[in-house]
């Protein structure tokens, strides 16, 4: 991943052995590569087409990380976008570093 996206690399080395903050990457992860539109021949859904929906979704799976990295102290300040991304704009982009296997 580029290194906007340091701390999700960092992280997924931290809990590796994990499961349950394994689990919560997970979810903060399908959350994001939800909330991308899927290409034009293949079909929407409603998650697709709600982007309320999605930001909802993305923001709890990442409060619900955060607060577990935090508890267990694996990083006290937890992740969050780097600047002044918006939150969603931070998704797509960890969504399109991972399909396109970091180059782009």
């Amino acid at each position: 991943m580029g290194s906007k996206n340091w701390q999700l690399m960092e992280i997924s080395l931290r809990i590796k052995d994990d499961p349950e903050a394994s689990l919560l990457l997970e979810q903060f992860l399908n959350a994001c590569f939800d909330s991308v539109p899927p290409p034009t021949w293949a079909p929407t859904t409603a998650v697709t087409l709600n982007p309320q929906a999605n930001a909802d979704r993305i923001s709890t799976a990442l409060d619900r990380l955060n607060a577990y990295l935090k508890d267990h102290a694996i990083l006290p300040k937890g992740i969050h976008p780097p600047g002044n991304i918006r939150l969603n704009d931070w998704a797509e982009d960890i969504t399109m570093q991972i399909l396109t296997n970091g180059a782009y």
